[in-house]
């Protein structure tokens, strides 16, 4: 099996999406890329914008290979859009071969009006290829109940979790829980992951009061401890004290999560600054045009012990991210993955 992250707030966009190579199965899931459009009155930043267009080329660039397709949801940054906005993924980005896709989604019932306009969408582009895929299962792929949306209810709705099988390697994309529901955390634990990315809490919105903050960070504590490897990153990433929070909730799980790179990627929003979260696997920033990374593979079991035998960080200069082979090598330099 093998990992490529291509959208993240730690990447400079709002999204959660990524690539995973399942034998002779690729999946995309949640295709879609966002910007805050008005963020205090202010447009995005010119780095934001470059971000964003490379995001999206990376996606298509996926797209085009991909056999199966996923949305976990219908917000804007996990899905392409009709009539998107000019920094959103939409219909006229897509490759032709889009509509040959096997597409797997949730169930536009119960959701908002636009979320439900938006599948509408999505049904027409795609046709018979579409397929609500709650409560499913087709090769390596298994599909949850709709969980909440964070907290769920109206407007926020629910979200679709995919596991992905490959020979007992287990990877679960959990969009936008926002790891405030213990239910959603107790179904990933039974599904037994190796690998976990999820959206952590939202903690720059003001109505996520001390008890749902609370919440998040006992159910960031549990989820850890029973999974292998688990990435943060989506709404935790949109601040500052998000950073902090993973930090802090690196030195109480002992994940082997390493302080944020000293440059920073642009004169954008905070959650734009720094590098990815990857508790238990790495750290990577950007600075100025190009990416300078810092990767360092650690073993669960002695945080401070590298898999790969280095005993020291490998430095890294790409366009993009960086690959790195957590059972025990680093690549060279591409699209940010790793092989479970």
């Amino acid at each position: 099996m093998r990992l490529e992250i291509l959208s993240a707030e730690s990447l400079g966009v709002r999204g959660l999406c990524c690539r995973v190579e399942a034998g002779a199965r690729v999946i995309v899931i949640d295709p879609g890329v966002a910007l805050g459009i008005r963020r205090y009155g202010l447009l995005p930043h010119p780095v934001q914008i470059a971000a964003g267009r490379a995001v999206r080329q990376r996606i298509v660039a996926a797209l085009e290979g991909a056999t199966d397709m996923v949305f976990s949801h219908f917000h804007g940054d996990h899905v392409p859009l009709f009539k998107p906005n000019p920094y959103q993924l939409g219909f006229s980005h897509l490759p032709p071969c889009i509509k040959t896709l096997r597409v797997w989604s949730l169930s536009p019932a119960g959701q908002s009006f636009t979320s439900q306009a938006r599948a509408r969408d999505l049904m027409d582009l795609l046709g018979p290829h579409f397929q609500v895929a709650e409560g499913r299962a087709d090769g390596p792929l298994r599909f949850s109940q709709g969980v909440p949306h964070g907290v769920g209810g109206p407007p926020f709705g629910s979200v679709m979790m995919t596991r992905v099988d490959v020979g007992g390697r287990v990877f679960v994309h959990a969009s936008d829980i926002q790891l405030l529901d213990a239910a959603t955390i107790d179904r990933i634990l039974d599904w037994a992951p190796h690998w976990v990315l999820a959206a952590g809490p939202p903690l720059y919105l003001g109505q996520l009061d001390a008890g749902l903050r609370a919440r998040a960070w006992a159910n960031a504590r549990r989820l850890a401890a029973g999974v292998g490897t688990l990435i943060l990153d989506h709404h935790l990433m949109r601040s500052l004290a998000g950073l902090a929070w993973l930090e802090d909730l690196s030195s109480e799980v002992g994940s082997g999560l390493f302080a944020p790179p000293t440059s920073w990627a642009g004169p954008g929003s905070c959650w734009r600054r720094s590098g990815g979260n990857f508790t238990r696997l790495c750290r990577y920033g950007q600075a100025g045009t190009r990416s300078t990374h810092t990767v360092r593979l650690v073993s669960k079991r002695s945080p401070h012990r590298v898999i790969s035998g280095t005993q020291k960080l490998r430095r890294l200069t790409a366009p993009r991210h960086c690959d790195a082979d957590i059972d025990g090598s680093c690549l060279d330099a591409s699209p940010l993955s790793a092989y479970t």
